[in-house]
């Protein structure tokens, strides 16, 4: 590896091991949510009931069976060793996924610009540190989702539709995020690649039987699982309260639109409007790509949208880094209104770091969802310039 090229993987390991060791000089090296998943890989190694334990208090399991499995490698570790191992691992990940998502970028590039990828990725990178830093400090499975996503994406560009399939399958027990891409296999046609996609989830779906060997246990896991997921799903904040941070949630909050929505009824024809509406500019933004580069920009532009559609933590927003590392690498080619708006998103994607605006301004800028506005403004962009880039 020419290091003087890619001097980025020795900032990103700077970054990880300055922040793990304030973590363990400050005692804050907790990993809240990785510990979830590690009792819960412990408990499944004990055949034992992985939900609504009431000791578990406010950190209580409520992802798939399936998803417990994935941890069980971490579980035959003491867990400071487990989560200082995941710890590394979202490192490693993360560079093998934005080194992956550079190259894919550069093959599309047909004047080979010759970019710095050190330049690039860094900047890329510095948006979504908060979030980043946030996924290392829990130990979330977001960062890990967002890797996966980038393989599928080569998965896909190189044809390789099985390796595709047991990806979109593999993360979907984690968060079912990556049902987002399933409306846009079925635009493209790929039947094939539903089948083997429904084949692996079908596999998977049955693999805790591996340590509940009984129809019986599975069921029950997954009757136990459902029950948290409705508990789950209750709690959740209504449409108009502040911090939403979904399209859904946002435009109505922001409009008129808001005093219409007095029903549930209404609300949940609104959001069918918002997603037609998303669907029609996804389908504007798909015909307008060039054959060479069009699945990479119609993949980053649909895991842009997650955090938009999904209602989740403010750590979801590192999904825009695929869409960022695309703008950044053509940042010369925007206009000077375009460069603008998409520093401006930016910032208000990745600047809202509590130790340096305060508790206060920082509560108050998510309690306005800035973040949304940034990835708007993001998307606006790429969707307006893209056919331009190749030039």
């Amino acid at each position: 590896m020419n290091w003087k090229q890619n001097y980025w993987i020795v900032f990103i390991l700077i970054l990880s091991a300055a922040s793990l060791a304030g973590e363990l000089a400050n005692n804050k090296f907790h990993t809240l949510d990785f510990e979830v998943y590690y009792k819960t890989a412990t408990r499944m190694l004990h055949q034992a009931e992985l939900y609504s334990i009431a000791e578990d208090g406010h950190y209580v399991y409520k992802y798939s069976p399936v998803a417990g499995l994935y941890f069980i490698p971490f579980a035959l570790l003491n867990y400071p060793a487990a989560a200082a191992l995941y710890w590394i691992l979202l490192t490693v990940l993360l560079i093998a996924g934005v080194k992956v998502f550079y190259t894919l970028l550069d093959e599309t590039d047909s004047q080979r610009k010759r970019n710095s990828i050190s330049v690039v990725l860094i900047l890329s990178l510095l948006t979504i540190g908060v979030h980043v830093h946030r996924e290392w400090h829990l130990g979330q499975v977001n960062l890990l989702l967002l890797v996966t996503y980038i393989f599928m994406i080569r998965a896909y560009t190189k044809k390789q539709l099985l390796l595709f399939a047991a990806l979109l399958s593999f993360s979907i027990f984690i968060k079912p995020f990556a049902l987002i891409f399933l409306p846009y296999l079925v635009y493209k046609k790929q039947w094939l690649t539903i089948v083997y996609s429904l084949a692996f989830t079908l596999i998977l779906a049955i693999s805790p039987l591996i340590l509940y060997p009984s129809l019986a246990q599975l069921s029950h896991l997954y009757q136990s699982w459902q029950n948290e997921l409705v508990v789950e799903l209750s709690a959740k904040q209504n449409l108009l309260a502040d911090a939403n941070h979904t399209i859904f949630s946002v435009v109505a909050r922001y409009t008129p639109i808001k005093f219409m929505l007095t029903t549930s009824f209404s609300q949940k024809i609104y959001q069918l409007i918002v997603l037609a509406l998303i669907g029609i500019g996804f389908l504007f933004f798909s015909l307008r790509q060039r054959k060479k580069e069009g699945t990479l920009n119609e993949f980053s532009f649909l895991i842009a949208l997650i955090p938009l559609l999904a209602f989740t933590s403010e750590n979801a927003f590192l999904f825009e880094l695929p869409v960022i590392i695309i703008l950044t690498y053509h940042f010369k080619l925007l206009s000077l209104i375009q460069k603008v708006l998409f520093i401006t998103g930016c910032v208000l994607i990745g600047a809202n770091i509590y130790d340096i605006v305060g508790s206060e301004i920082s509560a108050y800028l998510i309690s306005i969802s800035v973040y949304t506005f940034g990835v708007a403004l993001l998307l606006i962009i790429l969707i307006l310039k893209r056919p331009l880039f190749s030039r």
